[in-house]
């Protein structure tokens, strides 16, 4: 990019060398007008200047690329004072030396500046006078005919060439100047221009710095909290799990009319509902939440609805008329039934809790295409999505309170009545785990609308498999080995398993189920991932792989389908149970283990 002080330097450098150029050709037709004037009155002297000076021009003209701007800039300066001078001195007033001397000031201040200028004038003045000033004293005489000379051709033709030079030289100049001038302007204005749009990119790339900044801030907040919320949600997976099995195995030996057998069902329900809070946990730690079920957004609508929680926010807000809206043929998706209906209860319940004096709430599904990147509230990258949408006309959230609507704790609920505080926590990350994107929009006074982008499959939707009875998943005496560091834990899946008709054994270390393979067989190991201290369910599971190649194996963990249960799998487990486990989901996957033909080694 040229700077200014570059382009003037470029402006003075064409004047120079369109300036030398025009002297060198020009010159010599003055040149030679001079010279017959000077050969036919005798002016010898004059002839020489002449000669040396045009041979002075050309010279430079000849070697313009060769010599500095200030060196060309000092020859054609010098060469017009002294053709200015020689002219007074030869002719008095009546020649050209003053127009040259009016040149050699422009030229002065053109080419060299304003301080150049004055001294110039000052010294063309000076020239002038003193010049005058010894031709009236008699110093300078002229040996020539005033009149004889002003009538001649000669004379007039040099003026006309002297002419030609000056006026040359001031129009080339100025014109130069003039176009240079408008380059320069141009120049400014494209420069401005590109300055504008760096500046609207800083600022774009500052925002988006700022923006990422937040969302890395909002990360770890979030990993902190995940990192606490997911350590919880193991041992309460733990402990609730003999709060569900025990009913469960209690209620198989109840008979039917037994007064025991309502009580034992409400233990087991708030068992699985205890269980379905540690969800949430398990949400906010963003781990364990699979997406890998073919589902539709109409359906989990509809369901969600009809739900429990849906008949409680009713009772809790009467006011509140939920409208729903879906759409046909709504593209299907990837996700989880259980934190999607979670999700919109969230959703719902928040929106019902904004309208106190009650109101609309529209719940829409609708197929959007996004060709490019969108940011509204976070970017939205292009693609098809299933788009859900609940939309109230409460009393909105202030403008203080959106970057931080989707920390934990963070509610303007009533605690205790509407929520804990981890609903919309819940919501972000239960989006995020889906692969989607949040858009919300709210306005004070007005309502709020969340819009949720689920990414589409091209997957059908699977066929509901029919319920099984138990002795499809009951077992034939097949012999079953149990690791697990939690006694209470060994002693419920024993209790289970044998009731299903398998031969158990229980150790309580990695080491301890190691040593065990080394002396016995079992068709089929259940491991914990978690089991502290010692080996987990993966470093267990490998060294048993050496022991016995291709050993079947299922892996269970109260806290989440982490990378090391991954690894497990390719090795050769399949199964992965989250506790708590019912019956029935242990009985399938025992059976559907033991059942698999294992071809190879799998080690």
């Amino acid at each position: 990019m040229h700077t200014c002080l570059d382009v003037i330097n470029e402006i003075r450098e064409k004047q120079l060398t369109r300036g030398i150029r025009y002297l060198a050709v020009l010159g010599f037709f003055a040149l030679m007008a001079s010279l017959s004037r000077a050969l036919s009155v005798g002016w010898q002297n004059i002839m020489y200047v002449h000669i040396i000076l045009y041979l002075l021009i050309l010279g430079t003209a000849i070697c313009n690329r060769f010599l500095p701007f200030l060196v060309r800039a000092l020859i054609i300066i010098a060469t017009t004072f002294i053709l200015g001078t020689a002219g007074l001195i030869a002719w008095g007033l009546p020649g050209y030396g003053v127009s040259v001397l009016f040149a050699f000031c422009i030229l002065s201040t053109i080419l060299l500046g304003i301080q150049a200028g004055i001294l110039s004038a000052i010294l063309s003045i000076a020239t002038i006078g003193v010049i005058g000033a010894g031709v009236v004293q008699g110093v300078i005489t002229f040996d020539f005919d005033i009149l004889v000379y002003l009538n001649s051709v000669s004379s007039w033709l040099t003026g006309i060439f002297m002419m030609i030079i000056c006026a040359g030289i001031i129009v080339i100049t100025m014109a130069t100047f003039h176009n240079q001038l408008v380059e320069l302007i141009k120049t400014l204005d494209t420069q401005k221009q590109k300055l504008e749009q760096t500046n609207k990119e800083l600022k774009s790339s500052l925002e988006e710095r700022n923006k990422l900044e937040a969302g890395l801030e909002q990360a770890k907040k979030m990993e902190l909290v995940g990192s606490v919320a997911g350590g919880v949600a193991h041992d309460l997976n733990n402990v609730l799990a003999a709060s569900i099995n025990y009913p469960e195995l209690l209620l198989m030996e109840f008979p039917k009319t037994s007064p025991l057998r309502e009580p034992m069902e409400i233990m087991k329900n708030s068992g699985l509902k205890a269980a379905a809070m540690v969800q949430d946990l398990l949400t906010l730690a963003r781990r364990g939440v699979p997406v890998e079920e073919v589902l539709n957004l109409n359906y989990i609508v509809s369901e969600c609805i009809t739900s429990p929680e849906f008949e409680r926010i009713k009772i809790y807000h009467p006011g509140a008329d939920i409208e729903v809206c879906l759409e046909e043929d709504l593209w299907n998706i990837l996700g989880s039934p259980f934190h999607l209906m979670k999700t919109i209860t969230n959703l719902v319940s928040n929106a019902a809790e904004a309208m106190p004096e009650g109101g609309k709430i529209i719940i829409k599904t609708q197929n959007l295409e996004i060709n490019e990147a969108t940011y509204i509230y976070e970017a939205i990258e292009p693609g098809n999505y299933a788009v859900l949408t609940i939309s109230d006309t409460g009393m909105g959230i202030l403008e203080k309170d959106k970057e931080n609507i989707f920390e934990p704790f963070y509610t303007k609920k009533v605690m205790g009545k509407s929520g804990t505080g981890l609903g919309m926590a819940v919501v972000w990350n239960t989006v995020k785990d889906h692969k989607g994107f949040i858009n919300m929009d709210s306005i004070k006074g007005i309502g709020t609308t969340f819009s949720l982008y689920f990414p589409m499959t091209s997957k059908a939707l699977a066929q509901p498999e029919s319920q099984l009875p138990i002795k499809e998943y009951t077992g034939k005496g097949e012999s079953i080995l149990v690791v697990d560091d939690i006694k209470e834990q060994r002693v419920i899946a024993s209790k289970i398993l044998t009731m299903l008709g398998y031969s158990v054994t229980t150790v309580s270390s990695g080491e301890k189920a190691v040593e065990y393979c080394k002396n016995h067989f079992c068709d089929l190991v259940i491991l914990d991932m978690i089991m502290s201290p010692g080996m987990d369910g993966y470093s267990t599971y490998k060294e048993m792989l050496k022991l016995r190649p291709g050993q079947k194996a299922i892996l269970v963990s109260g806290y989440a389908e982490t990378e090391r249960v991954k690894e497990a799998q390719r090795l050769g487990a399949r199964t992965y149970i989250k506790k708590p486990f019912l019956i029935e989901k242990v009985g399938l996957a025992v059976r559907a283990e033991l059942d698999r033909i294992t071809i190879g080694n799998n080690n």
